[in-house]
């Protein structure tokens, strides 16, 4: 039988790994509001933590409250120059067309290919669905396609709230 000090322990334990996690992880995966993927679409297989049962039938997991986002490319793969769908679920965050007012739990979603930030992104939007060109000049393989969380002014939110998918150019 665990003690009330052994679950306290164990979920201090969780909050500081989630706390790191969401600190330094490449993204995190929405409680709600995910889209359905295609079956030849590319989504990240990365997730926040699960839910454990405790000895009082509730769950010992924490929900986390800030904002996520879970992205999906369709199709995977494609050829340079092709035009891909990117389908973008957030939650805890309202996306909105890009303006100079931040507000806080608002704004819009940046694509980028492979390492790119900044400016150097490849659309810039609050719909949920976005039809994206791969550039002609991109090489034959393995890429990834960043989606981050931005505010109205352009500027990524900290911690960075971000989702790559995995997508091969043939």
């Amino acid at each position: 039988m665990q003690s009330n000090l052994d679950r306290l322990v164990l979920k201090v334990g969780f909050v500081s790994l989630f706390a790191l996690c969401v600190g330094g992880c490449s993204s995190s995966t929405p409680a709600t509001g995910d889209a359905a993927a295609p079956s030849d679409g590319a989504t990240s297989d990365t997730s926040v933590g699960d839910a454990s049962s405790g000895q009082d039938g509730q769950s010992d997991a924490i929900a986390p409250t800030g904002p996520m986002i879970k992205a999906t490319v369709n199709p995977a793969t494609m050829a340079a120059g092709d035009t891909v769908t990117v389908t973008i679920a957030v939650t805890n965050f309202v996306l909105m067309p890009p303006s100079g007012t931040n507000v806080a739990g608002q704004g819009h979603y940046h694509i980028y290919l492979d390492g790119a930030s900044g400016g150097n992104y490849l659309a810039a939007d609050q719909v949920p669905s976005k039809q994206v060109k791969i550039p002609l000049t991109t090489k034959s393989g393995p890429h990834t396609l960043k989606v981050n969380l931005s505010e109205n002014d352009h500027t990524p939110l900290q911690p960075p709230v971000e989702d790559i998918v995995n997508i091969t150019v043939k």
